[in-house]
């Protein structure tokens, strides 16, 4: 699906862009495993089905709902604490894959992959991954996991094209010595980003 974004007022040359959003891919046997119990992370894989069409870019990131327990100066429950704070949310955490098919951009990122299908267009395709993160308790509060979630996203190359350069821009602007990265822009007489994508997300309970 295409989309186009313009912008006009008096006296000003138009502002435009076009992208598109690609279908929705499904997310076909998705699997979660704690290896150890969960002491040593997690390994985390599913299958897709690649177009052989067109050249299609994908966003794959781990999602946890974390419940985190904080106790005050006294200590642990039972002690003097007089102050305990309890906070539920969303996050998404660090994942990697050593897979080479999936890892043609993914030294600039901590909690995501992002590719495209270079390797094996055209065909079903299982995307492998880790993550190093755990629940834990400690003297002074308690991070316990509720459920976690496998996010795919079919992005645009627009969006691939512009995450791509400001995560390298970002990596490398402290080094004298690298070369300039010009962040992508698909604006036409502006400056940004339009770019779409499409989401698939799997759950995985307690």
């Amino acid at each position: 699906q295409t989309y186009e974004i313009r912008a006009d007022a008096p006296g000003f040359t138009p502002v435009l862009s076009v992208s598109s959003a690609p279908y929705r891919m499904e997310i076909i046997e998705p699997s979660l495993a704690f290896p150890d119990g969960g002491d040593n992370g997690i390994v985390a894989s599913f299958k897709l089905n690649d177009n052989p069409a067109e050249v299609n870019y994908y966003e794959v990131r781990l999602l946890a709902e974390i419940t985190e327990r904080w106790w005050g100066y006294g200590g642990a429950p039972g002690s003097s604490a007089t102050d305990t704070t309890e906070r539920t949310f969303i996050t998404t955490v660090g994942i990697e894959s050593d897979d080479p098919a999936v890892t043609n951009e993914n030294d600039l990122f901590y909690n995501k992959l992002l590719f495209k299908d270079v390797l094996f267009n055209g065909k079903e395709f299982t995307v492998r991954f880790k993550s190093g993160f755990t629940a834990y308790n400690s003297p002074w509060g308690t991070r316990n996991v509720n459920k976690y979630f496998i996010s795919l996203r079919s992005v645009s190359e627009d969006y691939y094209l512009y995450v791509t350069t400001a995560e390298l821009q970002d990596y490398t602007s402290g080094d004298p010595f690298a070369q300039p990265v010009t962040v992508y822009n698909n604006i036409e007489n502006g400056f940004g980003i339009f770019a779409g994508y499409s989401e698939n997300i799997v759950e995985f309970g307690p």
